[in-house]
C-alpha cells in the first residue's frame, strides 16, 4: 500500500497499472505521477467483481462485459 494523500491508501501495484498513472524518476527514486487522477476515476468506476467502487486496472477477465 502507498499513502495516497489526506488519509487515502491505494494498492502500489493498482496505482502502477492505472492509466493514469507513470513513474518519474527524482533523485534517485521513482515516484508515481497522476495516481490522485486515477483515484478520481476509481471513484465512480465499480468493479466487475467484488462490486466495489475504486476500480483503477481494467478487467481482463474473458466473460467481463
Amino acid at each position: 500500500m502507498r499513502l495516497a494523500g489526506q488519509g487515502g491508501w491505494i494498492h502500489a501495484n493498482c496505482a502502477m497499472w492505472s492509466a493514469e498513472v507513470y513513474e518519474n524518476k527524482m533523485d534517485n527514486s521513482y515516484q508515481l505521477l497522476n495516481v490522485h487522477a486515477a483515484i478520481s476515476r476509481g471513484n465512480v468506476c465499480t468493479c466487475t467483481f467484488c462490486g466495489k467502487n475504486g476500480a483503477t486496472v481494467g478487467c481482463v477477465h474473458a466473460t467481463t462485459t
